[in-house]
């Protein structure tokens, strides 16, 4: 029992250090403005080869790789991405200082609408990797992932949930690993839908 503790506990610790070191990583490669999606789209790569490939990999080597060669596709995908966000807000603003019954109906359509966003934003960049697919394909193929599995997309949601209100509590930790967990846990459930279809689609030939 004892050795089963440690065994666990010290892969729980494996993987803060893991998260902690990529984590710290991202926010270096992040501190020029212009660099912050580059950094992201590096930091998500890092995270898809653990899930995919190998944890052990050298976590500085691959997220200097995907920066540099990802650095245009990058911008691909983020920047329109960010862009909708800023209307997205900036229509929430423009509605929340209207008075009336049309006001207060058009500010509940636009959180539907945002919320929709947000779920073909967190899967987008998955998707975007994993595939051939252009940004707003992606997009599409996130959201469309994130309505058909959302009982997974609720687990990201409040998992990133969690992730926020540890940033607002207990700011340092929360600035040590936010980043990097967030990353971790949308790839995490992604693969989970992604083998789960497989395992599907697999059954249905077998029959």
């Amino acid at each position: 029992m004892m050795q089963q503790l440690t065994s666990t506990l010290s892969y729980i610790a494996q993987w803060i250090t893991r998260i902690a070191i990529l984590n710290v990583i991202w926010l270096l490669f992040s501190l020029p403005v212009i660099t912050l999606l580059p950094s992201t789209y590096a930091m998500f790569q890092v995270v898809k080869v653990w899930n995919s490939e190998d944890v052990e990999v050298p976590i500085f080597r691959t997220f200097w790789d995907a920066f540099r060669t990802g650095f245009g596709r990058s911008y691909l995908i983020g920047l329109p991405i960010v862009i909708c966000e800023f209307i997205l807000f900036i229509d929430f603003l423009f509605l929340r200082a209207q008075e009336g019954e049309v006001a207060l109906i058009l500010t509940y359509g636009l959180f539907v609408l945002f919320l929709l966003f947000q779920i073909g934003a967190i899967f987008a960049v998955p998707v975007y990797q994993t595939s051939d697919f252009s940004w707003y394909k992606s997009f599409l193929g996130g959201l469309v992932f994130g309505l058909k599995n959302w009982y997974l997309t609720l687990i990201v949601l409040l998992g990133l949930l969690l992730l926020t209100g540890l940033l607002l509590l207990w700011t340092g930790l929360g600035i040590l690993l936010a980043g990097g967990a967030s990353a971790q846990l949308i790839y995490y459930v992604y693969f989970i839908g992604v083998r789960r279809f497989e395992a599907f689609e697999q059954e249905k030939v077998g029959q």
